[in-house]
């Protein structure tokens, strides 16, 4: 196989491996070396496919029906190549082929069967091709328990051609009987299906195949539908007999399946989803009516009922207050089958508090400060909501924000004070209204001496030119006051004594008014007793005649005259 135009023969053995040795490429009659020898395996290229001393392993399947070289080199130097076409000339080998008893309606199909395995030396696609050979049916088969075979005789080929057929396949067909038959169960249908036909319903079986004709097969199967009555809502319900006959036997077994049409789809049931609704007219509730849902189904009626807690099964609520409520809907077809929905009920109350003030104000300032402070709610005059608790917030000369109090002054006086009132919600302040007042403030209060100078009595030698010295007073007032004092003298000029009257008028801005009085009284407070006066001495005239005026002191002598 020297010459590259005329190569011999390689074929691999398993997994497409090729041993190469020297008994596989050289001539031994012609070789003159006694070895050892290398061995390389090339492409016609040159290229180096795999190489070892005296025995090499290669995978030539990438090499198949290519041309390779293979060079033996002893250890002199001394080589040959010789050339060999890569086939694959190896027959599928086959790991698996199994025979089997089967009944006599199992499918004979290769996929429901017991399956040939094989494989390829060298990989690749494999054909797998059968022959069958029935034997049968036959009711006096020699051995009772089949009523038949199937020999099925495989041929399997590699690419290349190579061919196994050493695969052959028995099937034993066991023979049919009723009592294995297994009829179909009762079988319920959609109301909105239109056709009862067997391929729905379901036929009778034999170890889990449907019972055919031919084949292998000895029963035989019909059935009639023998009655038809209701079921609920008026679908029908179909009484269908069965009938399989054993051909073999002559014996035959039947049985009644039931197939019902029936409502087994709930209804579609469309509630609104929310639906709002205000309080009336000054009160906290209303009247409600639900929207009913719509309601599809496909071949029952249906009826409708609704929930709403605290409100019965009405579609009417009445009396619902201020609040979230949540609405049930169930709609039942006559076959029990349900769907629910539910509708939301807002009840919002967007009416305003309604505002009441008591129009006009009139205040009075009090002692000490002159200062009042009124809260809020002063000013309401029966302000009211139809639902919600409400506060009070007040400004005043038309301020723009508001406060819990407002106060007075003494400053306020003779003006006209505007104060509105601010009535809101508790729990929804944006919830107002607002009511006028006018607060006129008054000082009724007259001012008062807390220190009036209290009367005295003084000796009529007092200095009297200083009159404070004898005090002054004290006067207040809530808010303003002025004070004039007036002196009232009522002095003997002889003897210095009498009373001096000291007048003091407190007046505030409103013209209210008091007054304190002192009273000075001036008095001779070390009179004189006479026990310092000497005073003229008796003296007797006796037998004395005497004019007039004899006896007057200036005609009298010293001691005897004036004291």
């Amino acid at each position: 196989n020297t010459d590259p135009s005329n190569p011999g023969i390689l074929s691999p053995a398993t997994n497409c491996i090729a041993d190469i040795d020297e008994a596989t490429v050289l001539d031994t009659m012609a070789t003159t070396s006694s070895g050892p020898f290398i061995f390389v395996i090339k492409e016609l290229s040159g290229d180096t496919i795999a190489w070892d001393t005296t025995l090499v392993s290669a995978d030539l399947q990438p090499y198949l029906g290519d041309t390779i070289a293979i060079e033996a080199i002893d250890t002199n130097g001394l080589n040959c190549t010789s050339y060999w076409d890569v086939r694959d000339l190896q027959p599928p080998v086959v790991l698996s082929c199994v025979n089997d008893t089967i009944p006599s309606t199992h499918p004979l199909d290769t996929a429901s069967l017991p399956a040939v395995i094989a494989m390829d030396n060298c990989g690749g696609p494999l054909t797998l091709s059968y022959v069958d050979a029935p034997f049968g049916p036959d009711c006096n088969n020699p051995i009772p328990e089949f009523i038949g075979a199937l020999v099925r005789s495989w041929t399997i080929e590699d690419q290349y051609g190579n061919q196994n057929t050493s695969c052959q396949q028995t099937f034993f067909i066991e023979k049919p009987s009723v009592d294995s038959v297994e009829f179909p169960a009762d079988y319920f249908l959609d109301c909105s299906e239109t056709s009862a036909d067997t391929s729905i319903t379901g036929v009778p079986t034999l170890a889990g195949f449907p019972i055919s004709v031919g084949g292998f097969n000895t029963l035989t199967v019909s059935y009639d539908d023998i009655d038809t009555l209701q079921a609920c809502g008026g679908h029908p319900l179909i009484l269908r007999q069965w009938t399989v006959w054993d051909i073999c036997e002559n014996a035959i077994r039947q049985d009644t399946q039931q197939v019902v049409f029936l409502d087994t789809t709930p209804p579609t049931i469309n509630c609104v989803d929310t639906i709002t609704v205000e309080t009336d007219t000054l009160v906290c509730t209303t009247d409600v009516t639900l929207p009913l849902p719509s309601v599809v189904d496909d071949c029952s009626g249906t009826s409708i009922t609704v929930t709403t807690p605290g409100f019965g099964s009405s579609v009417s609520l009445n009396d619902v207050p201020k609040g979230t409520y949540v609405s049930t809907f169930t709609v039942t077809d006559s076959c029990g089958n349900a769907s629910t929905c539910q509708t939301v009920v807002v009840v919002e109350d967007n009416e305003t508090p309604v505002a009441v003030c008591d129009g006009l104000k009139i205040l009075a300032l009090p002692y000490p400060t002159g200062v009042i402070t009124l809260d809020a709610d002063a000013f309401d005059a029966g302000s009211s909501d139809n639902c919600s608790p409400i506060d009070f917030e007040v400004s005043r000369d038309g301020g723009v924000t508001y406060s819990p109090t407002v106060t007075f002054t003494c400053d306020d006086l003779f003006d006209t004070i505007m104060v509105r009132l601010r009535v809101f919600e508790t729990v929804n302040p944006a919830s107002e209204n607002f009511c006028m007042n006018s607060v006129v403030l008054q000082d009724k209060l007259a001012p008062v001496f807390t220190t009036c100078p209290a009367n005295t009595v003084v000796d009529c030698g007092t200095d009297l030119s200083d009159l404070s010295v004898f005090g002054e007073p004290v006067v207040i007032d809530n808010c303003n006051v002025t004070l004039t004092a007036g002196t009232v003298s009522s002095i003997n000029s002889t003897c210095g004594t009498g009373t001096i009257t000291r007048t003091w008028t407190a007046v505030d801005s409103s013209g209210n008014s008091a007054e304190c009085t002192q009273v000075i009284s001036v008095q001779n407070l070390t009179p004189y007793d006479g026990s310092t006066i000497v005073w003229p001495l008796d003296t007797n005239f006796f037998n004395l005649c005497t004019v007039p005026g004899a006896f007057h002191p200036d005609s009298l002598p010293a001691g005897y005259n004036y004291p």
